[in-house]
């Protein structure tokens, strides 16, 4: 990407008072501020075929996958439940919003500078090998995604706010080479360990039956 300076991403006025608007009172400038980059970041990265997905992201048996879904479903819990069972097998990439790079013939999750609360970060860029749609519940279940409903979710968790046209049609291409490359589930969970172990093995079979 370029680096001239006809490419800083800057908050002015009048986006910031756009983001303003639409945040509490109650909440400080600087989030405020915050937030309002990794929008206007997002919608910046995608004339170059990237973008910020709304998900943990972490590296695991060489692949990068992520978990996605409402603010407060459980997504860093899950991986806290993984790293405290099995602390050596996974390497987080983001803890909140990784960057998605459409530009080559893999799909790759990146890093960002937003990483949640926690500041979850570390691992390199690594190829994308699944996403699971997290639902909280009394029960642990993991299926395929629906078709439909996975459609309406990738876009929910993509964090441009689409501007136009032009943009509006990146996304549906990123949403339709998501569908296509990579495989998506849905797993509603109670959040403990024991539905960490059901997550993990459900991947771990869709792995093995995707070997040679």
């Amino acid at each position: 990407m370029s680096e001239s300076e006809d490419d800083d991403i800057l908050m002015n006025d009048a986006w910031f008072d756009r983001f303003r608007k639409v945040h509490p009172d109650d909440v400080p400038d600087d989030y405020v501020e915050y937030k309002g980059l990794l929008y206007l970041t997002a919608a910046y990265l995608l004339s170059y075929g990237c973008t910020i997905f709304h998900s943990v992201s972490f590296v695991w048996k060489e692949k990068a996958w992520l978990l996605a879904g409402k603010s407060g479903v459980g997504k860093t819990t899950q991986y806290l439940n993984w790293k405290k069972l099995f602390p050596k097998e996974i390497r987080m990439i983001s803890g909140d919003m990784p960057i998605l790079d459409f530009r080559k013939g893999r799909i790759m999750v990146c890093p960002s500078p937003w990483n949640g609360k926690e500041n979850f970060k570390g691992a390199s860029p690594c190829e994308l090998g699944g996403i699971v749609f997290l639902k909280q519940g009394k029960e642990n279940v993991f299926n395929e995604a629906d078709q439909c409903e996975s459609i309406l979710t990738l876009f929910h968790q993509f964090c441009p706010i689409p501007e136009n046209k032009e943009e509006i049609r990146i996304l549906a291409l990123m949403v339709e080479r998501i569908e296509k490359e990579v495989p998506l589930w849905t797993f509603v969970n109670d959040g403990t360990q024991e539905s960490l172990k059901v997550l993990r093995s459900a991947i771990l079979d869709y792995l093995e039956t995707e070997e040679p």
